[in-house]
C-alpha cells in the first residue's frame, strides 16, 4: 500500500482557552469532579472553555456514546498498551500470534468499525471510522507479511549441544578428509529462545504458594529453594521446544574446520587409511565449541583404541540422575583417554589432533569465524529491533508505527470521553437524577436559565433522595439574584450549583437538571464565605478587590459573579454600607450577580434602587419570592439549642 493520508480528527480540542475562574480557589472543581468520578480522567485539564463550536462537538460525541451503551462498552474494554509493536523477541511473537486470526492491535481497529452503530455519528468520529475502514486490510495484510519475515529470523535456534559421529579417511597423499556423518551417530540437544507456549506463570504461582507455606525455612533452604524452581522453570520452558535435528551449517562448519587444521599434516604411521572420531558440540550465543571425545581407528593389527570424556554437565534438561552419571563416567573417561595417550597409533592420532587444534581433546575449542558464516545466517538470534532496521522491512514498520500512533492517540482520546460518558450514565440511574444537554446560545446573548438544576456536589454529604432541586428562579441576564432567608436554608449550595452547572455545560457534559440554556461565560468571579484563610472580613474583602480588578475590559454578558454573605464579618451598619457601595458598582457593570446576605436592608435596596430579584429560603430548601430574615430562632429549636438556653 502507498504513503497513508491521514484525514484530520480532532475528538477533544485539549487546548481549548478555559474559564477564567476569579478566585478559582473558591471553585471546588477536584471536589466536582470526584463526585461526578471524573477526577482521574486524562482530559480533565481541558473541562470548562469559552470555545463555542468544541463545546457543541463535544456535546454531540458524549451524546452519542450516552445514548449507545453496546459500544461504549466496546470501547472501554480496548487495552491500549497491546497496541504498539513490540520490540522484545517473545512478546513479538506473542503479538504477532499465528494462531490468532488478527493481533491485539487489528482486534481493536475491527472492533471499532465493526460496532459502529448505525444513524448520526458525530463528524469527527465518523471521519476516523470511514478512514480506518478503507485502510485496515491493505495495511493488516502488509503489516502481516512484514511480522513473518521478522518471525522467521526470530525463531532462530540459539542453543545446541551434542555428539557427532564423524568417519573419515586419509587420501593418497595422506590428507585427512571426513565423510558426512550418520544419522544414528548424531545426538543434538537444543532450544529455541523465542517461541510460542513459554509463559510458566502458573507453575511460577504453585511454587511460591508452597514457599508461603513454609515459614520455617533457613536462609540455606531458601536458597536452595530458588535454585531449584529456577532450574525446574528452565526445564519447563525448554523441554517441548528440543532441537533433535543436526543444522547442516553446524555439521559442514565442524568438517570444514577439523580438515583444514589438518591439511599440512600426514597420517602417522602404521595407521590405515579409516577411521572416525566423536566430536562434542556446543552453539550458544554465536559461538560453536568443539571438542574432540572419542576416537575409534584401524591401523596394522586390527587393534581399535578408544576414550571418552565427559559431555557437558549443566544442560537444563539433565535430570539429577543423568548428572550423577556424568559426573561418575567423567571419572573413567579421564583415565581412558590418559591410557590411550599411552598405548598405541589411536594416542597417537589424538595426540596429533591436538597439536594441530589447540588441545582439542582436553577442552572446547572455538570454530573460528572464518567457518562460521553460514552458522551465524541460519542459527543467530536476531533482535527485533534490529531487524524491523533493516532496509527491506523498515519502511513496512515505520508506516505501521505511524498508523498505530495515529489510531492510538485518537483511541486514548476516546476512551476518556468514553468513560465520561459512562460515568454520566450511571450516576443518573443511580442517584435517580435527570441529566439534559444545555441548550448554547449566541455570543450576543446574556443568560442563564433552567427549569432545575440538582446540587449534586452534595451527594457525599445527603443520600440522592434528600437532594432538593433548585428551580422557581427566573433568567439570569445581566441582572441581580439576592438571596435571603432561612440560615443552613441552602442559599450557598444554589450559588455553587449554578457555577458548577455552568462549568459542566462549557466543558460540553449534560448537566443534571431540565432545560439549561447558557451563553458562554469567559469570567465566574467568586467570594465564598467559608473558603480561605484569614478574618472574615479581610478575606472577602481582599477577594472583592480581585473581582473587581478582573472585570475590567470584560464583556459584561460573559460575566458571572457569586457573592457569599455581603457584608458578614463586621458591624451591621458597615455591612450594610459596604454592601450598597459593592451591589452598585457591580450593578453599573450590568453583568450577572448572584449574592447572599443576612442583612435585609441590604436585601431591600438592591431591590428598589438596583431592580434585583430577591428570593427567601427556609430549612427545608424551598426558595420563594421576597426578602426572609436568617430566622435563628427556628435554627436553634431545630437542633434543641432554644431549650438549653431557656
Amino acid at each position: 500500500m502507498d504513503n497513508v493520508v491521514y484525514p484530520e480528527v480532532n475528538l477533544w480540542n485539549k487546548e481549548a482557552e478555559g474559564i477564567d475562574f476569579i478566585n478559582a480557589s473558591d471553585f471546588r472543581e477536584k471536589h466536582l469532579l470526584e463526585t461526578l468520578g471524573l477526577s482521574r480522567n486524562l482530559l480533565g485539564h481541558s473541562f470548562g472553555i469559552v470555545d463555542q463550536d468544541e463545546i457543541l462537538r463535544r456535546q454531540r460525541l458524549i451524546r452519542f456514546l450516552i445514548e449507545n451503551p453496546d459500544f461504549t462498552d466496546t470501547i472501554r474494554d480496548f487495552w491500549l498498551p497491546n497496541t504498539q509493536i513490540p520490540t522484545d523477541g517473545q512478546s513479538f511473537l506473542d503479538h504477532f500470534d499465528e494462531t490468532l486470526e488478527h493481533n491485539p492491535f487489528w482486534q481493536m481497529v475491527n472492533g471499532l468499525v465493526d460496532q459502529m452503530p448505525e444513524g448520526d455519528v458525530p463528524e469527527e468520529l465518523g471521519r476516523l471510522v470511514e478512514f480506518l475502514a478503507t485502510t485496515r486490510g491493505n495495511l493488516e495484510a502488509e503489516e502481516h507479511e512484514m511480522a513473518e519475515v521478522v518471525a522467521r529470523e526470530t525463531l532462530k535456534t540459539t542453543y545446541l549441544e551434542g555428539t557427532i559421529d564423524l568417519p573419515f579417511y586419509f587420501s593418497e597423499n595422506g590428507n585427512l578428509k571426513v565423510n558426512s556423518p550418520e544419522s544414528k551417530g548424531i545426538h543434538v540437544h537444543g532450544f529455541k529462545k523465542y517461541a510460542y507456549g513459554l509463559s510458566v506463570t502458573s507453575r511460577n504461582a504453585r511454587l511460591l504458594k508452597r514457599f508461603e507455606g513454609k515459614k520455617s525455612w533457613t536462609s540455606k533452604q531458601l536458597a536452595k529453594f530458588f535454585e531449584w524452581r529456577t532450574r525446574k522453570d528452565e526445564m519447563t520452558k525448554y523441554s517441548t521446544l528440543a532441537v533433535e535435528n543436526l543444522p547442516e551449517s553446524v555439521h559442514a562448519a565442524i568438517c570444514e574446520f577439523i580438515q583444514t587444521s589438518m591439511a599440512e599434516e600426514k597420517r602417522p604411521r602404521g595407521m590405515n587409511a579409516t577411521g572416525s572420531i566423536e566430536v562434542f558440540f556446543r552453539y550458544s550465543n554465536g559461538d560453536l565449541k568443539i571438542r574432540l571425545t572419542d576416537a575409534s581407528l584401524q591401523y596394522a593389527d586390527d587393534n581399535v583404541g578408544e576414550f571418552r570424556t565427559m559431555t557437558r554437565e549443566d544442560f537444563p534438561g539433565y535430570s539429577r540422575f543423568k548428572l550423577w552419571k556424568i559426573k561418575r563416567n567423567g571419572k573413567s573417561t579421564k583415565e581412558a583417554m590418559e591410557s590411550s595417550y599411552r598405548f598405541g597409533v589411536t594416542g597417537k592420532f589424538i595426540a596429533l589432533l591436538d597439536k594441530v587444534v589447540s588441545g582439542i581433546s582436553a577442552q572446547p575449542v572455538a570454530v573460528p569465524e572464518t567457518f562460521m558464516a553460514q552458522v551465524t545466517r541460519e542459527l543467530a538470534w536476531y533482535s527485533v529491533k534490529l531487524l524491523l532496521e533493516e532496509p527491506e522491512i523498515n519502511p513496512t514498520y515505520q508506516k505501521m508505527v505511524e498508523y498505530r500512533d495515529f489510531f492510538n492517540g485518537n483511541l486514548e482520546t476516546l476512551q476518556e470521553v468514553t468513560a465520561m460518558a459512562i460515568q454520566f450514565r450511571v450516576k443518573a440511574e443511580k442517584w435517580k437524577v435527570p441529566i439534559c444537554f444545555p441548550d448554547i446560545l449566541g455570543r450576543e446573548d446574556d443568560l442563564v436559565l433552567f427549569e432545575n438544576l440538582m446540587p449534586v456536589h452534595l451527594i457525599s454529604e445527603l443520600k440522592p433522595e434528600q437532594l432538593v432541586p433548585l428551580n422557581y428562579l427566573p433568567a439570569l441576564n445581566g441582572n441581580m439574584f439576592v438571596f435571603t432567608g432561612q440560615n443552613a436554608g441552602g442559599k450557598s449550595a444554589a450559588e455553587e450549583t449554578i457555577v458548577n452547572a455552568i462549568y459542566m455545560a462549557q466543558s460540553g457534559f449534560p448537566v443534571f437538571g431540565d432545560k439549561f440554556s447558557l451563553n458562554l461565560k469567559t469570567k465566574i468571579g467568586m467570594a465564598f464565605l467559608e473558603r480561605g484563610s484569614g478574618s472574615t472580613m479581610e478575606m472577602l474583602l481582599k477577594k472583592t478587590k480581585a473581582i473587581l480588578e478582573g472585570l475590567k475590559d470584560a464583556p459584561p454578558n460573559g460575566v458571572v459573579i457569586i457573592l457569599d454573605e455581603v457584608g458578614t464579618g463586621t458591624q451591621e451598619g458597615d455591612g450594610l454600607e459596604y454592601g450598597r457601595r459593592l451591589l452598585t458598582k457591580l450593578a453599573e457593570h450590568k453583568c450577572s450577580v448572584i449574592t447572599s446576605t443576612q442583612i435585609t436592608d441590604l436585601a431591600r435596596y438592591a431591590r428598589t434602587e438596583l431592580n434585583a430579584h430577591c428570593f427567601k429560603f427556609d430549612l427545608n430548601h424551598s426558595i420563594a419570592p421576597g426578602i426572609g430574615t436568617g430566622g435563628i430562632d427556628k435554627l436553634m429549636a431545630e437542633i434543641g439549642l432554644d431549650k438549653m438556653l431557656n
